[in-house]
């Protein structure tokens, strides 16, 4: 069942090399407890067809390597827990499959680590809680959307990914996504790019679509295409998520963060720049009760745009954006016409201790009930106005 197999508890392997030359299902194979594994290399040459290495729980991997091909490089499946992975690279070129794979585990450690799939994702973690995953470097290929540096999927919880780099060049697809109900999981101190450049719609950097209570903390967040969103919170129906203390940008011609459906999401202490070509915040498909507050927004549009620097929009079949609040915040650019940094339509959204700069201020375009206090609207252009009601 697999080139090397470990039975017992307690066992050391050390110092090995294992190429497959024939078809098994894992290159290593632990169903034990307290193995450790170091300096370790699995070379699957394409006959391995489940995972590299599969360990069960209270075991360490440090100073490996694992390439496969058409499986797993690590996989920590069901009941899994108190494992540590540090110091050591997991490739994979899988449409299927996973870099790694961490699946009903829990209270796993994984520090140092490389993990890269060519073809598809390149570490899931699926219906687990409370891993770790520290200072790592996670990379995904793909195509057609099937590109996910991370993904955390269905009823995943209380996971922590500190200091680590996401990097997707599936420009359909996401850096981080967030996805199955997912609560309370937590990104800080790190960088999350879309660096696909072909043109194709569709991708970004961070996507939370139906997730709730997740955090994004004190990060970078770019794509590089000038067709995909940098950050798309609330899709979906994701509700209750926060954005704070990160550097959000955007190429041109699509937004840089879209508030999309959900509700009582927050982006906080964060500076936003877009180079135009779309609007840089958009309110979108009933987004409602969500909190924009002491951000920075940076904006310009290109002379004729009809984008805004903040858009809240209302359509058909019930559209409206309504009970958004933007607070405590900058937002300045310039528009070669005399186009609107911030165009209200839905209803009952406010702008408070806010200051607005370009070539026209505030539009509110036939909104009702509509707050704007203490903020400072400040009109650049000759034909410009502060504010149209």
């Amino acid at each position: 069942t697999a080139a090397f197999q470990i039975r017992s508890s307690s066992v050391n392997i050390l110092n090995i090399a294992i190429i497959s030359t024939n078809s098994v299902p894992y290159g290593v194979y632990a169903s034990s407890n307290y193995v450790t594994i170091s300096s370790v290399n699995v070379d699957s040459g394409g006959t391995i067809y489940m995972a590299g290495m599969w360990i069960s729980s209270y075991s360490a991997i440090s100073y490996s390597s694992v390439t496969v091909q058409a499986a797993v490089g690590l996989h920590l499946s069901t009941g899994a827990t108190l494992n540590t992975v540090s110091y050591s690279s997991f490739t994979s070129n899988n449409t299927a499959g996973w870099g790694v794979y961490i699946v009903q585990a829990t209270s796993n450690t994984l520090h140092g680590l490389y993990i890269n799939n060519s073809a598809g994702i390149a570490m899931e973690i699926y219906a687990s809680s409370r891993n770790a995953v520290t200072s790592c470097n996670l990379n995904s290929g793909g195509a057609a959307g099937l590109g996910r540096a991370i993904l955390l999927g269905t009823n995943s919880a209380l996971n922590v990914i500190d200091n680590s780099s996401a990097t997707v060049t599936d420009d359909t697809g996401a850096g981080l996504f967030i996805t199955g109900s997912a609560r309370s999981n937590i990104f800080k101190r790190g960088r999350i790019t879309n660096t696909g450049v072909t043109g194709a719609n569709g991708g970004t950097a961070l996507t939370i679509y139906n997730g709730s209570y997740n955090e994004i903390q004190t990060s970078t967040i770019t794509t590089l295409d000038n067709a995909d969103t940098a950050v798309v919170i609330g899709y979906g129906g994701g509700s209750s998520n926060v954005v704070t203390g990160c550097y959000i940008q955007s190429s041109v011609n699509d937004r840089t963060l879209f508030f999309d459906t959900g509700d009582y999401n927050t982006v906080t202490l964060s500076t936003i720049v877009s180079r135009g070509g779309d609007n840089a915040v958009d309110f979108r498909n009933n987004a409602s009760g969500n909190l924009f507050k002491d951000n920075i927004v940076l904006w310009s549009e290109s002379a004729g745009g009809t984008n805004n620097a903040i858009r809240i929009n209302f359509g058909s079949a019930g559209n409206n954006c309504q009970f958004n609040t933007i607070q405590g915040s900058t937002i300045i650019g310039a528009n070669l016409t005399t186009g609107f940094m911030i165009k209200i339509l839905g209803s009952s959204n406010s702008i408070d201790n806010s200051y607005i700069q370009g070539s026209s201020a505030v539009w509110v375009n036939a909104a009702t009930g509509t707050f704007i206090s203490n903020s400072v609207l400040v009109a650049t252009h000759t034909a410009g106005r502060a504010l149209l009601a």
